[in-house]
């Protein structure tokens, strides 16, 4: 039986490649089971605004995108997941990029969890999916697309993980152009100036 979310995201990968194809997008550093609320909603809200984009301008699509900052080495921020004020910490040994890393030790985590957490049905059935998700992955980019595909691929939601050298030669003329010549700043500039000019400051 042909998977409808699978179809999807293939026909919103396919629009990319459209003249008419504009890209919503949104990005965080990984963090274990899709991580905090914050990263859901910036993931909700940008599939919205893509939404509300299609509405105002129908002529043309407009594509939900989650970025992932794989190559964050920053374990100290990711290792801690507090729920109901319990604390599971990942205690990986692991270095170096975290989308590479290894999630071998996240099933023991998620039984911890189950065993120790007073959950209710809806709430065991989720993580007992994170459960089957982190036991089948190879890595940590590979266990948060699919989280991230299963919580929003019915809207859509295309996941890019960016470390892959091929990935990032397709666009190394615009990285040397913005190194070399700082092409973004200007963009940036006046876009900020058009925030403070509204009343929000740059922070």
């Amino acid at each position: 039986e042909p998977d409808p979310t699978a179809a999807l995201l293939h026909s919103n990968i396919a629009k990319l490649s459209s003249a008419n194809t504009y890209t919503v997008s949104t990005g965080q550093q990984l963090h274990l089971f899709a991580g905090p609320a914050f990263v859901l909603y910036k993931a909700l809200a940008t599939i919205r605004l893509a939404e509300d984009y299609k509405k105002k301008f129908p002529g043309n699509e407009f594509i939900p995108v989650y970025w992932l900052a794989s190559e964050d080495h920053d374990i100290d921020e990711i290792r801690d997941n507090v729920i109901f004020n319990k604390n599971f910490r990942w205690n990986t040994l692991q270095t170096g990029p975290c989308g590479r890393f290894s999630v071998g030790e996240v099933p023991a985590l998620l039984d911890e969890m189950l065993s120790t957490l007073t959950l209710s049905v809806s709430g065991e059935t989720l993580l007992k999916q994170f459960r089957e998700i982190y036991s089948s992955s190879s890595s940590l980019s590979e266990a948060t697309i699919r989280c991230m595909h299963m919580l929003f691929g019915t809207y859509g939601l295309i996941c890019i993980d960016a470390d892959r050298p091929a990935f990032k030669a397709l666009f190394r003329d615009v990285m040397r152009k913005d190194i070399l010549e700082r092409a973004c700043l200007p963009v940036f500039e006046d876009f900020s100036a058009r925030l403070e000019s509204a009343g929000f400051s740059r922070q």
